[in-house]
């Protein structure tokens, strides 16, 4: 038999009433994650770095892979030790790791350990906790019934490397692969107009202009919650919905136009849909993915090739001498890339 060994609980010493700051971040490979402090409540008052009007959590907060919130909480109960708690949200995902724990310690004197009251999180639907920004924009409505495209997710494309056949994810048609001797800015710096398929390249050309994304889960895929990240920006979550195929002509009014949640890591509900807008105001090759590490290693990604005359490339010879060495490294790579490369 194998003995399970844990480290012990970290603790935090906590004056007592005195509001506190939380930064919550959720590092996980393949976990959705439910945290709450035993006696006390939680307010969200940022999202992914995005200011948002202060929102009282009901219990446990959900926070998927990739997202951050940043909590407030008062130490108002009665002098003692109180568990924080991080357990693994399993419907939205098969794998459990246990649980994490950590200890809020009130009387630094007091050195006994909280009861355990093996408290069960409730039953969660897989999506994320609804903010409104404290600095409010709004989308264009109209825009968006002319410029929307549709970004369809599935499974099973197969091939074959190293001799091994693989099942890969794909986002926008094609499971996402780069070579890392050519990187994307690569065919910009040497003014290439056309990139390879594989490297799933979705070109914005101007600068300013908004963009409107509509990320559809296809029929057949496995019925997964993916937690959707975008490089560069924060984006507008204008819907989402499971176990849903989205229309445009019929649920445009299902959508939220004034002063959406913005972040930049959100949901796409299993078997469903979720909206997204951003302007491009960037310019640069930046990556939207998965946030699994399973599923962007199996290509779950898109790049948006932003105002591509308008990026700030480097300086000519640093260029060439930095990639001249990256190839003499890759050459007799230890470990050669094996998946997506991302």
């Amino acid at each position: 038999s194998q003995t399970e060994r844990r480290p012990a609980a970290p603790v935090l010493d906590t004056q007592a009433a005195e509001k506190h700051r939380l930064r919550l971040i959720n590092t996980s490979v393949d976990s959705h994650m439910l945290v709450k402090l035993d006696g006390h409540s939680f307010s969200v008052i940022e999202a992914d770095f995005i200011p948002v009007e202060e929102s009282a959590v009901d219990g446990w907060l959900l926070i998927a892979i990739g997202q951050r919130y940043d909590v407030v909480f008062e130490a108002n109960q009665t002098s003692g030790n109180y568990w924080f708690r991080a357990e693994v949200a399993t419907e939205c995902g098969s794998v459990s790791n246990g649980n994490g724990r950590a200890i809020f310690r009130y009387d630094a004197s007091d050195t006994s350990t909280p009861e355990d009251t093996t408290e069960t999180p409730p039953t969660v639907e897989c999506i994320d906790f609804p903010t409104i920004p404290y600095w409010k924009q709004s989308v264009d409505k109209d825009d968006f019934a002319q410029q929307a495209k549709t970004l369809s997710t599935g499974f099973g494309e197969g091939v074959t490397v190293n001799g091994e056949s693989l099942l890969l994810w794909h986002l926008n048609t094609t499971a996402m692969s780069i070579h890392w001797d050519k990187p994307t800015l690569g065919y910009v710096f040497n003014g290439s107009t056309s990139y390879p398929q594989e490297y799933d390249v979705i070109e914005i050309p101007n600068e300013g202009v908004w963009t409107y994304w509509v990320i559809q889960q296809v029929s057949g895929s496995p019925p997964i919650t993916h937690p959707i990240h975008l490089h560069g920006h924060d984006f507008f979550v204008l819907g989402h919905q499971a176990s849903s195929t989205f229309d445009a002509s019929s649920m445009i009014d299902q959508l939220n136009f004034d002063n959406p949640p913005r972040r930049d890591t959100a949901t796409l509900p299993a078997s469903g849909w979720l909206v997204l807008a951003f302007p491009a105001n960037n310019p640069g090759s930046w990556l939207m993915h998965c946030h699994i590490a399973w599923h962007i290693s199996e290509g779950l990604g898109v790049q948006f090739l932003e105002a591509k005359n308008q990026i700030v490339l480097p300086d000519e010879g640093q260029f060439t001498s930095q990639c001249s060495s990256w190839k003499q490294y890759t050459a007799n790579m230890a470990f050669p890339q094996i998946d997506s490369g991302l």
